[in-house]
């Protein structure tokens, strides 16, 4: 494994102890450090990743010239080289993983008093704005479940009954249900994924006050 990927396991491993101004400094600047010499480390494993894949086509045309069983089997030098290009491609995909998480985190996180007062206020507009989303979510979920209550009141009705026949009925019950399940769906959906926003949010600001 690279050092590179290596530190910065170590560094948001660390993180959850980051608890002070001071502490939060420190290890911003680490991380700022670390994403740099990631951005590093992608651009010479592309360059190795041009460099191989030139060798990989080289390769294939060598293998182009062999006999039938030949092409079936695969060379040893083109099965290493396979290999080695899913490892840089596993490399260059955790080093940008890692170099995303950790940037994530240096923005989020104080360096200055100032700069903990003004993310405070960010993410309890934030959450006010979500709490708002929520309510108007809730609002049209509301009014899709009395439009479903009134057709179903609507199909069930003793004219009805006796036009269309009981059986006609169930399956005019089970279509508008079927419906307002459908209806329902993306924004119940839209709500677990506003209460969790919101509970992150609120696990953010309790760290973040803490910061002394």
């Amino acid at each position: 494994m690279a050092s590179e990927i290596q530190l910065a396991q170590e560094l948001l491993s660390s993180y959850p102890s980051v608890t002070s101004i001071t502490g939060a400094g420190d290890w911003c600047f680490k991380a700022d450090k670390c994403i740099q010499e990631l951005g590093a480390l992608v651009a010479k494993a592309n360059d190795e990743t041009t460099k191989l894949s030139q060798v990989a086509s080289a390769q294939r045309l060598v293998s182009k010239e062999k006999s039938f069983l030949g092409k079936i089997f695969k060379s040893t030098d083109e099965k290493k080289t396979k290999s080695e290009l899913d490892a840089i491609a596993d490399l260059i995909t955790s080093s940008h993983k890692y170099a995303e998480r950790l940037q994530e985190l240096v923005d989020v996180t104080p360096k200055t008093k100032e700069e903990q007062s003004s993310l405070v206020k960010e993410l309890k507009l934030e959450k006010k704005e979500l709490q708002l989303r929520k309510k108007q979510i809730a609002a049209e979920i509301k009014g899709i479940k009395t439009v479903a209550r009134q057709k179903s009141a609507s199909a069930g009705s003793p004219l009805t009954t006796l036009l269309a026949g009981t059986k006609y009925t169930a399956s005019q019950r089970r279509s508008i249900r079927y419906s307002k399940e459908r209806a329902l769906a993306p924004h119940e959906d839209a709500s677990s994924a506003l209460d969790r926003q919101i509970l992150s949010l609120d696990k953010e600001l309790i760290r973040l006050e803490a910061f002394r």
